[in-house]
């Protein structure tokens, strides 16, 4: 893959003598990339051609007229050959979107880029610098390097350091913001640093489990897969993730609001999940999730008032089994229809449905107006659900999420706060 080094020129002209050039060396990490084969360089100009050579790259660069000129004089002076300035990209100190316009379209032209910003008049670096960057975020492989002179002592000593670390950690950046919109995470946009790479792994596996309502995997067992991706975001509260330390608290907070989300009983972890999901505008999973919750609150109330150790065993039976659904459905079903419409828990769950004789007279004590709420409230969940899940065939999506919106608060203020259908057994 063709590999392309970019520089800004800059004006630092040879010394009167050899002996008084500066003294450069490679930081640890570029040191396993390139070698210098001497110390003492007029500026970077020479040590980069050595550096295009070890590479086999093309060099580029960028450079007001004046410029080109003074760095022939340096070439010149380090023996070597002037004419390899003759291909440099003219450009204007006094004309940025040109200078920008030149900048984007030798990034673009690029497989692969190293990219100097050490040398340039003013601002030339910074336009430089953004352009990698939009760059980096559509083509987050191509900046292979950043390269600068760090000054150790002015003008005499210089170590040359990577830069390329500082797009990780923007990368990262912008991943955890867009994550925690809309629990997605860019696919495009690459890191190189390890833990960054094994957070991002995670993050997505989170993101395809949570966006199917596969919730299984992410919140229940001994070492929820919540935990663990806290536990990583921890981790990265050092000096790697200091530059975005706020943005990593808001995300480990996060992840802290749905650990204890997880660990609430069915009903209340259903509809805080579906309001999670709610507030980043996935419509169809919240519903199907609150839909959820309300199957999972039926359940809680038979639990409460018929045979409580048997239901609980066999809702841990369902939920190994794969037939968590099924079983709160059933559930519902007993609120919704009269036992002669509806059959229960049915085959699946025969040693249940067998014992629930009992529970349908509790049922006919609970009073009218709190089922019939109750009711009320399952069939327009319904509804909603059964409308996005074909396509939304009538409503804008303004008065659907409305609607959502209004299913939620009516769930907390019928079942969590006024909990309606909690009719306890007689002493």
């Amino acid at each position: 893959m063709t590999c392309t080094l970019i520089t800004i020129l800059g004006t630092i002209g040879p010394q009167q003598s050899r002996e008084n050039r500066a003294t450069y060396r490679l930081s640890a990490e570029l040191a396993t990339h390139f070698t210098l084969p001497r110390e003492q360089y007029t500026n970077t100009l020479p040590l980069l051609l050595e550096f295009a050579r070890q590479m086999n790259a093309d060099l580029i660069p960028l450079s007001t007229e004046s410029a080109r000129k003074i760095q022939q004089d340096v070439l010149a002076a380090e023996g070597m050959e002037p004419s390899l300035l003759d291909g440099a990209v003219i450009i204007r100190e006094d004309d940025f979107e040109a200078t920008f316009a030149a900048i984007n379209d030798e990034l673009a032209k690029a497989n692969e880029v190293i990219l100097d910003v050490s040398h340039g008049f003013r601002h030339l670096p910074i336009l430089a610098t953004v352009s990698m960057i939009i760059h980096n975020i559509t083509d987050s492989g191509k900046i292979r390097h950043i390269l600068f002179a760090k000054e150790i002592e002015r003008q005499r000593h210089y170590e040359v350091i990577d830069l390329r670390k500082y797009l990780d950690i923007a990368n990262m950046a912008y991943i955890l913001q867009t994550f925690q919109q809309n629990y997605t995470v860019v696919k495009n946009v690459t890191v190189n640093d390890k833990d960054f790479c094994n957070l991002l792994e995670d993050l997505s596996e989170f993101s395809s489990h949570i966006l199917a309502n596969s919730l299984k995997f992410l919140m229940r067992g001994d070492d929820p897969f919540i935990q663990k991706i806290r536990d990583k975001l921890n981790r990265l509260r050092n000096e790697q993730g200091a530059s975005f330390s706020s943005l990593l608290d808001t995300t480990i907070g996060h992840f802290k609001e749905l650990a204890s989300i997880a660990g609430k009983p069915d009903h209340e972890r259903l509809y805080g999940l579906s309001r999670e999901m709610c507030k980043r505008g996935y419509l169809l999973n919240a519903i199907t999730l609150l839909y959820e919750a309300l199957a999972a609150y039926a359940y809680d109330v038979i639990r409460q008032n018929s045979h409580e150790k048997l239901l609980k065993k066999a809702r841990d039976k369902a939920y190994k089994t794969g037939k968590l659904y099924k079983f709160f459905n059933a559930s519902l079903g007993i609120f919704l229809f009269d036992q002669k419409e509806h059959n229960g828990f049915g085959s699946d769950f025969a040693e249940v449905q067998s014992r629930l004789s009992d529970f349908y007279e509790v049922k006919s004590e609970i009073v009218s107006q709190h089922l019939a709420d109750f009711q009320k409230l399952a069939r327009s969940i319904k509804k909603i659900r059964n409308n996005l899940a074909h396509g939304n065939t009538g409503e804008s999506i303004k008065d659907v999420a409305g609607e959502v919106e209004r299913q939620l608060t009516s769930f907390n203020d019928l079942c969590l706060q006024c909990n309606i259908l909690q009719v306890k057994k007689e002493e």
